[in-house]
């Protein structure tokens, strides 16, 4: 009965959400239900001419100030996300909007639930941190985007899950969830495949490959040319997008004048997080905390809605706070909500008044470096 009452909640929450959106026509998830309708009517999402005429110029940001329709990108996703999307896209944008945005939310709520329980989190900090995560900037604008950033959350939480309950096996198919949006936490999960191979941990490695394996042998059944499509898309058109996105790349371009200075922060901030956090962390729910806001801020390409799966580094600091002494706890809980909750929002505010949100970099790195603090004090750091 609960569990049938949660789902017409959110079915309901769909639909009501999706219409206040306009059911997406304008906005991101629009992208991705366009990339599923022409995958599913046998046509190439990464054809311009065939993308061009399928959204009707409506994307975003594709209208030219004389309100001209421009089509300014392509599918910026692997063919497998078009395909896992397909059931989507053979429905009226209507339907598969609400049932998108009621999934979205369902995974998010999943991906939290995963990630406290990765943590081991204390029952009395569990409102805190869902405080943090859905009353948050990045989820909020995921829900009025309709990204994907609630499935990768999802993808995340149980990844950490598995590892933390000795499920190596399951974990590395859990891991196939990161590649829906590669670019936002493809480091991430290179990142735990070298983790996994340095400690022969040899199920999680077999597991991830063949998941990923798999994905390209579908899809290459399909269109045996998509991933040079898709590579001449991310690193032509979608790379220039770079530095004006919240990243390490947009901050060192937009707001340090140069986007060679990049290389440099990345490295900053990860020599930084490793030294406060004593070394690379062991405990595999540590290091995957760890890896996600640092891949975050190294990827070229992330908006402050690819923030969402910062869920897990905020997931750890709440559960260490709760354990720590007072003076311990009230330091860190300060320091989450500065970084969790006032710097998205105001730096989302701001970004209105720049015109770019460049400076939202801050936070994964914010995020990075909390999150190394808390780990310095694990007995296995």
């Amino acid at each position: 009965m609960i569990a049938a009452l949660a789902v017409a909640l959110l079915l309901a929450t769909g639909v009501l959400g999706a219409a206040h959106a306009g059911w997406y026509r304008s906005n991101d998830f629009y992208a991705l239900y366009t990339g599923a309708r022409m995958t599913a009517l046998g046509q190439d999402p990464y054809d311009e001419i065939a993308w061009c005429a399928a959204t009707e110029g409506v994307t975003p940001e594709a209208r030219a100030s004389n309100g001209t329709p421009v089509c300014v990108t392509r599918y910026a996703y692997p063919a497998w996300t078009a395909l896992a999307m397909v059931p989507l896209g053979a429905l009226s944008l209507p339907v598969a909007a609400s049932l998108w945005l009621a999934f979205s939310i369902g995974a998010a709520v999943l991906g939290a639930r995963w990630c406290w329980l990765a943590v081991r989190g204390p029952a009395r900090s569990a409102p805190i941190f869902a405080a943090l995560v859905f009353c948050g900037e990045p989820f909020w604008l995921m829900v009025g985007g309709g990204q994907v950033s609630g499935v990768l959350m999802a993808g995340v939480g149980l990844t950490a899950w598995l590892l933390a309950s000795g499920r190596e096996r399951d974990a590395g198919f859990a891991l196939s969830l990161f590649w829906l949006k590669p670019h936002i936490l493809g480091l991430a999960a290179a990142a735990l495949l070298v983790r996994a191979a340095a400690h022969s941990s040899w199920r999680f490695v077999a597991a991830a490959t063949a998941s990923l394996a798999g994905l390209f042998a579908v899809t290459i059944v399909v269109d045996p040319l998509w991933p040079v499509k898709l590579v001449r898309e991310i690193v032509g058109r979608q790379a220039a997008h770079s530095v004006d996105l919240a990243t390490a790349w947009g901050l060192a371009a937009h707001d340090l004048g140069a986007l060679a200075l990049a290389p440099l922060l990345i490295v900053a901030l990860a020599a930084s997080a490793l030294w406060l956090a004593g070394g690379i962390p062991r405990a595999p729910v540590s290091f995957t905390a760890l890896a996600v806001p640092l891949a975050i801020f190294a990827t070229p390409y992330a908006w402050s809605y690819d923030f969402v799966p910062l869920a897990l580094p905020w997931a750890l600091v709440v559960a260490r706070a709760g354990r720590a002494s007072a003076p311990t706890r009230r330091a860190l809980l300060v320091a989450l909500i500065v970084a969790a909750s006032l710097a998205p929002w105001l730096l989302y505010a701001l970004a209105f008044r720049r015109e770019t949100e460049t400076l939202s970099a801050v936070v994964p790195a914010l995020a990075a470096l909390l999150v190394a603090a808390v780990i310095r004090s694990e007995p296995s750091a």
